[in-house]
């Protein structure tokens, strides 16, 4: 199991160096710094390398607010000590790393009726930017979604183990997911099913487009109480590993 946690770890980190590049903090500290998006918090993330202390966070609270930042996301594989949580103020949730340790996707059930196409197409990238800004009718989400699903796309255009994918039926856009593969395993992550389409196995059609076009062991994440688990569960994931997500907000990054 160690291994296989290993070579999932090392899939992410990887995923994470499409867009960012790892900054040493403290010895047990990182932050993953993307410059294109220096605003966007869960990509210039940080990562408990090892078990923190007080001394971690608060460099972690002194770096966000020197560069003038209103809050700071941190990533961990082990729970923080509770009173870490609460001198720091922090919000707490928890990640599932799910993985197929069984290929079960003969069973799957898909609908013959979904298409699935790649991003690398043009007229596909096109399709999906508009089906993702068209999801809010706030001006600023709109500019920011354009402005990180562009980043996203290019890169699955520069590199050949990344790939956005929609599902269309009826020539409608009613779903989507991304899939990295690298180091053995393939990461599925962001997959989104319109309200509409739901029920009609959308889902699992996307999925097993991921089984069958990418090879290893295939994980993703969903929140410890987010529905869906029960629903990877029935597919045949199990779960390997937790990720605890702290976060901290202050209104003034001087006070």
């Amino acid at each position: 199991m160690n291994d296989l946690l290993d070579r999932i770890w090392e899939t992410k980190n990887k995923n994470c160096l499409l867009f960012a590049y790892p900054q040493p903090i403290t010895e047990s500290l990182l932050r993953w710094v993307d410059e294109n998006n220096p605003q966007h918090y869960n990509k210039n993330h940080f990562l408990a390398l090892e078990e923190l202390n007080e001394f971690d966070l608060q460099a972690a609270v002194e770096f966000q607010k020197r560069a003038g930042l209103q809050g700071f996301l941190l990533k961990s594989r082990k729970r923080l000590p509770n009173e870490l949580i609460v001198h720091f103020g922090l919000k707490e949730e928890k990640q599932l790393l799910m993985a197929q340790l069984i290929d079960r996707s003969a069973a799957w059930k898909t609908n013959p009726a979904v298409q699935i196409k790649d991003c690398r197409s043009t007229v596909v990238a096109d399709d999906l930017m508009v089906a993702c800004v068209s999801l809010t009718e706030d001006p600023n989400r709109q500019r920011w979604i354009r402005h990180t699903m562009k980043e996203a796309l290019e890169a699955a255009r520069r590199h050949p183990n990344y790939h956005w994918l929609v599902a269309y039926e009826s020539g409608q856009i009613i779903g989507r997911c991304y899939a990295f593969a690298d180091c053995g395993c393939v990461q599925m992550e962001d997959l989104w099913v319109a309200p509409h389409a739901r029920q009609r196995h959308a889902a699992t059609s996307l999925m097993k487009y991921v089984r069958d076009h990418f090879d290893g062991l295939f994980f993703l994440h969903t929140e410890a109480e987010d529905s869906v688990k029960s629903m990877y569960g029935k597919l045949g994931f199990e779960i390997v590993d937790e990720v605890y997500e702290y976060s901290k907000v202050w209104g003034n990054p001087h006070e």
